[in-house]
């Protein structure tokens, strides 16, 4: 399993949805130790209250900057307010890839697809958030490399830049392809499946 060109095509949520059936393969716990943080289990039943703390921000318009697919299916189901959803391409996709992720888009969702270093016309802070995936810990974000290079472009947007943390406590680890950061200068929101989404103070 190329596990990198997976989460580039259908998403680190996806991806480790998919991984953490054959948790118990040796053979695939070593790759995953490589390229992925570290998985606990139990992302599948997390997945609602992810995409319901992107609801509870009552935006119109996201950016996700990965494929998250199966962050999609959830909102598929109820986008709230959401009435456009852009799904960021990382520089270099190849044309079928592209294509595959739009194929894979769950139907009655309003997607685009945005190449990197494109911004999208009339996403304003008052109408839209950006969201990105990776893992936080005590301050400190690893997120995959084409991610922290948007994340990077966004962070001077003025309205909410959300993580969606989908493994804690493992930020200390940096697999290969990722990025450690402070969380405060590219996000200003933590989304983990609580309650409510965590503000950030810096």
């Amino acid at each position: 399993m190329n596990i990198r060109s997976n989460y580039e095509e259908i998403g680190l949520l996806e991806t480790v949805k998919l991984i953490e059936k054959y948790m118990d393969d040796p053979k695939l716990a070593a790759e995953c130790a490589e390229y992925l943080p570290a998985m606990r289990g139990g992302l599948s039943d997390r997945l609602p209250a992810l995409a319901d703390g992107i609801r509870k921000c009552g935006k119109e318009k996201l950016l996700l900057l990965t494929p998250e697919l199966a962050l999609l299916e959830e909102l598929a189901r109820d986008s709230g307010k959401i009435s456009q959803i852009y799904i960021g391409i990382a520089a270099g996709t190849d044309k079928d890839v592209s294509e595959r992720i739009a194929a894979n888009i769950p139907d009655g969702l309003p997607v685009t697809l945005l190449p990197e270093f494109q911004f999208p016309s009339d996403f304003r802070p008052d109408n839209g958030m950006i969201a990105a995936v990776g893992c936080e810990s005590r301050g400190r974000v690893i997120l995959p490399k084409s991610c922290y290079r948007s994340m990077t472009l966004y962070r001077s947007f003025y309205g909410i830049r959300a993580l969606i943390s989908y493994q804690r406590d493992s930020a200390g680890f940096r697999p290969k392809n990722w990025i450690s950061a402070d969380t405060s200068e590219l996000f200003n929101l933590i989304i983990e499946g609580e309650e409510m989404p965590c503000a950030i103070t810096a």
